[in-house]
């Protein structure tokens, strides 16, 4: 199974140097070490990495943070008994690291030791009991040995600490798809996509579900038939295998039967711009803000379709009310930001884009949009930093942004 289909775990992290350190736990030259392998890290050059971050762990080996540092280097580089070692040394210095235990349970993870893994992530619960990500990797390494239950307990949790957590909602509703329980699955699976289309095994995990779900859902349809979500389901269902005017057809049903009818405009909008009809796409987003205005993802849909549509100034209106009542959606200010960049309002553009990171989002489109409008803006430190992410995560048009960076800036260190 791919790794977009399956559960994921948080990323392992690099330890960051805080102010410059002394005595024994390190130097103010060690920090300065840690920074530049760092940048070699975010350019792809792991290698030198390794290099820099074993040169300062042998210089300063009471100092923690580099055999962090070490360790997720090697990790990248899938070397796993080594970064175990480096995260077993780093710990044995810090017991109280939770990024240590964090990038070793991973690693445990990755080896197979699953109960390694999950005694190193219930260690983060001990020192940072709040820690939504700790969660998570509990609940992955629970799955990954057969008990889903489990799994969805943690996973569960960790969303009612953090709701808008896209890794706890991508892995419960794989989750639940794994034991069948369809449509809790997708409800989960479409909240992600509310929150971000383009988060890592979203789409894919949905499309996979939908089509594993189809003919139960076409039984409900039938047998249920004054159930309206049981045809709000199967309008799902419909629409992911390109049978949209049926899915169209199947929502209508639904909206005639339903007493809240936003969820199933707002459904009706994303079949008719798959559709490629984005005036009607229009009119049922703007029906499912009527129904609920709260609707920020209704929001953030017009937003896009006014986008497509040239009509810049309906989507800029759009995007700024949405943004002013809800600031801490992410999807509306990246919406947002395009907008105001194709009306070539591009400092604008990149506040809104910035704001969309700073509330938790990141993508490689957006990464890319941020690296485009600062090199337009001749920010380019900031350009070369962005368009390193997009590229790393598989952005197609990260490395041509790259390549045109180099021609009129030189990459900072």
């Amino acid at each position: 199974m791919s790794r977009s289909l399956a559960l994921l775990v948080a990323s392992v992290l690099l330890q960051l140097p805080s102010s410059p350190s002394s005595g024994a736990e390190g130097t103010a030259e060690a920090d300065a070490q840690m920074k530049h392998g760092q940048s070699l890290v975010e350019k792809g050059r792991l290698d030198e990495a390794v290099a820099q971050f074993q040169k300062t762990a042998e210089a300063y080996p009471a100092y923690a943070p580099a055999w962090v540092n070490l360790g997720t280097a090697r990790y990248q580089k899938k070397q796993l008994d080594e970064a175990i070692a480096a995260f077993q040394k780093a710990i044995g210095l810090d017991p109280s690291s939770t990024i240590a235990h964090t990038n070793l349970g991973n690693a445990y993870m990755d080896a197979g030791r699953l109960d390694d893994a999950i005694a190193e992530h219930k260690k983060v619960l001990e020192l940072d009991p709040d820690s939504t990500n700790a969660l998570v990797n509990v609940g992955v390494a629970l799955g990954a040995k057969g008990d889903l239950d489990g799994a969805v307990q943690y996973f569960t949790k960790a969303i009612s600490k953090d709701p808008s957590s896209l890794l706890a909602r991508k892995n419960l509703g794989f989750a639940y798809s794994k034991t069948k329980k369809w449509t809790a699955a997708v409800d989960e699976l479409l909240v992600a996509q509310d929150i971000d289309a383009s988060y890592p095994g979203v789409e894919e995990t949905l499309q996979a579900t939908l089509g594993e779900a189809f003919a139960d859902f076409k039984e409900r349809a039938k047998e249920e038939s004054s159930d309206p979500r049981a045809h709000y389901y199967y309008a799902y269902a419909l629409a992911y295998r390109k049978k949209l005017g049926d899915a169209i057809d199947e929502i209508d049903k639904g909206i005639g039967l339903a007493t809240s009818k936003a969820e199933f405009f707002k459904a009706r909008g994303l079949f008719y711009w798959k559709w490629n009809k984005p005036a009607k796409a229009e009119v049922a987003y703007r029906e499912c803000i009527a129904q609920d205005a709260s609707s920020w993802a209704c929001h953030a849909r017009l937003t896009e379709t006014y986008t497509s549509s040239g009509k810049l100034k309906e989507a800029i209106d759009t995007a700024s009310r949405a943004a002013e009542k809800n600031p801490t959606s992410a999807s509306i200010q990246e919406r947002l930001g395009v907008a105001y960049a194709l009306d070539g309002q591009q400092e604008k553009a990149l506040d809104a884009f910035l704001k969309a990171v700073s509330l938790g989002a990141a993508s490689p489109i957006l990464y890319f949009d941020i690296a485009a409008t600062s090199f337009n803006l001749k920010s380019y430190d900031r350009s070369w930093k962005y368009a390193r992410k997009a590229s790393a995560m598989g952005h197609p048009r990260g490395k041509d942004l790259i390549n045109l960076l180099s021609k009129v800036s030189q990459e900072p260190e």
